[in-house]
């Protein structure tokens, strides 16, 4: 069986996160699409606080960038989409 320290475990999940990584110079639509794809999975919110939660999940990885480059991504590009299963819980 494998052993981690709590320091360890802390790291591997901030890594798998890309907390970890300094954010690119210039994020832009590939960058927005990469991280997706890294997280399997960003949460539209339409509650807006501070700002809408998908904005701010790629923010805290990605650093300052265009949110329109997410919203090409979902619409004219379909490199992402959005799936209302959240809605039906």
């Amino acid at each position: 069986m494998l052993r981690l320290s709590l320091e360890e475990a802390r790291g591997l999940v901030l890594a798998a996160q890309g907390l970890l990584d300094p954010p690119p110079r210039a994020p832009g639509r590939p960058e927005v699409r990469d991280t997706i794809a890294r997280l399997g999975a960003v949460q539209l919110d339409a509650i807006s606080v501070v700002a809408r939660t998908q904005y701010l999940v790629l923010w805290s990885r990605l650093g300052p960038y265009d949110p329109a480059a997410l919203d090409a991504a979902l619409y004219p590009d379909r490199a992402v989409f959005e799936y209302w299963s959240h809605a039906a819980s």
